[in-house]
């Protein structure tokens, strides 16, 4: 259609979230990313638009949103499942589980994302019938592709098969059992990082029409280095969290917080929370760490079973998007120039709040089914 908001849910964010299904929010941003801001630049929409600003801000909301739709989505929910498991012997959280809670959750986040982005960030245009011709005209211009351009469409691809390889390798090893090794391997070999690396660095080797595909100079344009130093920052600060003490100073500040004898919906509450709050000092799966063993405790304080508090932390530590060190997708579309920091911020935090609401009313009742399903006591014995 010619909704510009319309446009943008399914150029960025339907993309992206249903690439999260892979494995990796952040490999799944990657990929959507030249392809949200081809779109945006064929269009005339540069830097300091308000609607490219709108469509590459809901890229990574909508990224974070899809964190939650399936266990391999992003390390938190690995996290909190192998903390799940190690807490209740005998409990296995398996791909239906995590469905059951975190696909709800995941669906719903991506609808509230959209609205919010939009109500603060409203287009400057309302149809975009004029920018569509504008591209089609400018398409039938290009003529055939150049062998320059081959050469980054074949590196592309080959890119986009390695990020989504280990993802897909996973999800169906869970059908063929026989191919879990290769499974295991893929994963090891095939860190996010690899191949981002692999392919700047053929980039830089692979000359066509007697230049690299991609210089130095071109490198140092193209990357916003404050943003790497930012997120790099974060990583190192929820390390030094951890090793100081905080974890175990902030255990025992939230079950005196909580004191007496909470019920399910107050531990739910307070787990979720205590992860949502975390993630901005901390990067997210740092974040579980320190978050789920706390929750864990205080859930058997209160005689709760532990695994709901466990799956909210998972999940509430993927919500934070206000800013760019939060999580990776963040600050992917922070790089890219077109997001003011404080559209970021306030757009980031009003969302991550109706998200925190909405996770602390459903996880209660979800979770209370999927203990039923699994045939586990939602309340401990004395």
């Amino acid at each position: 259609g010619s909704d510009p908001r319309v446009a943008a849910l399914f150029a960025a964010a339907l993309p992206v979230f249903i690439l999260t299904m892979t494995g990796s929010i952040t490999a799944s941003t990657s990929i959507v990313y030249p392809i949200v801001l081809s779109f945006l630049t064929s269009m005339g929409f540069e830097r300091g638009s308000r609607y490219g600003e709108a469509t590459m801000l809901l890229l990574g909301q909508a990224a974070t949103a899809g964190a939650m739709l399936l266990l391999i989505s992003t390390p938190p929910n690995l996290i909190a499942k192998r903390i799940a498991e190690e807490t209740l012997p005998g409990v296995t959280i398996t791909f239906f589980d995590w469905f059951i809670v975190g696909t709800p959750h995941a669906i719903i986040g991506l609808l509230v994302v959209w609205a919010v982005v939009f109500a603060f960030l409203k287009p400057e245009i309302k149809d975009l019938s004029l920018a569509r011709r504008k591209l089609e005209e400018e398409a039938e211009k290009l003529g055939p592709l150049r062998p320059g351009e081959v050469a980054v469409l074949v590196l592309f691809v080959a890119t986009l098969v390695l990020w989504m390889l280990p993802g897909l390798l996973l999800l169906a090893s869970h059908v063929f059992p026989c191919i879990e090794g290769a499974a295991a391997a893929a994963k090891k070999l095939l860190p996010t990082a690899a191949p981002a690396a692999l392919v700047i660095l053929l980039l830089g080797l692979i000359r066509v029409e007697g230049r690299p595909l991609l210089t130095w100079e071109e490198l140092e344009d193209g990357i916003d280095w404050n943003v790497v130093f930012l997120f790099g920052g974060g990583i190192a600060l929820s390390v030094g969290l951890e090793k100081s003490g905080f974890a175990s100073w902030l255990a025992s500040t939230t079950v005196a917080l909580v004191g007496g004898k909470p019920d399910l919906w107050t531990v739910v509450a307070a787990s979720a929370i205590l992860g949502f709050l975390v993630t901005y000092p901390a990067s997210n799966t740092a974040s579980t760490f320190i978050s789920a063993p706390i929750a864990a405790a205080l859930a058997r304080g209160a005689g709760v079973n532990p695994l709901p508090a466990i799956i909210a932390v998972g999940l509430a530590c993927s919500i934070s998007s206000a800013l760019p060190s939060t999580t990776p997708p963040m600050a992917i579309v922070y790089g890219s120039r077109y997001i003011k920091l404080w559209n970021m911020f306030r757009v980031g935090m009003v969302a991550d709040i109706i998200r925190l609401v909405i996770l602390i009313l459903l996880t209660p009742p979800l979770t209370a089914y999927l203990c039923e399903i699994k045939g586990i006591p939602l309340y401990l014995k004395p």
